[in-house]
């Protein structure tokens, strides 16, 4: 039991750990985003993909773990695994404000992007084609 509980321990306070980072990342888009750096933003997006793979990968330990499955009998848990469960769920819920907040400003972005493009075209498409004469060209050499 004790070994299993350090076990659980130890993944989520690695949970914990990559959450943080995932918080920054979040948080760096968040000025990205306001800054319209597009080549942060990529590099931000990067590097969160390298922490959602761990989480994931934490996740599938820490289920493998519990035997976290239909029918299985719950773990008895310690303090400090309450405690750090309570910190993952707490930090998800951040992430997830932290990401809606970055939704809307992309929304907001791409709406004065919009706008600013039907300042710059005209109202009825792309205006009415110029019509040329053929080009003739004098084969005199």
């Amino acid at each position: 039991m004790s070994e299993s509980s350090r076990s659980l321990s130890e993944i989520l306070e690695d949970m914990v750990s990559v959450l943080d980072q995932l918080l920054a990342f979040s948080r760096e888009k968040q000025d990205a985003v306001v800054r319209g750096d597009v080549a942060s933003l990529e590099d931000v997006v990067r590097r969160e993909e390298d922490a959602l793979r761990l989480i994931e990968s934490l996740e599938k330990e820490r289920k493998m773990l519990i035997g976290d499955g239909p029918g299985q009998a719950p773990l008895q848990k310690a303090k400090d695994v309450t405690c750090l469960e309570k910190a993952v769920r707490d930090k998800i819920l951040l992430l997830k404000t932290i990401n809606e907040q970055n939704q809307r400003l992309i929304a907001k972005s791409l709406d004065m992007v919009r706008y600013e493009l039907g300042l710059l075209l005209p109202k009825n498409g792309y205006g009415p084609a110029i019509k040329m004469q053929a080009l003739r060209f004098d084969q005199k050499t």
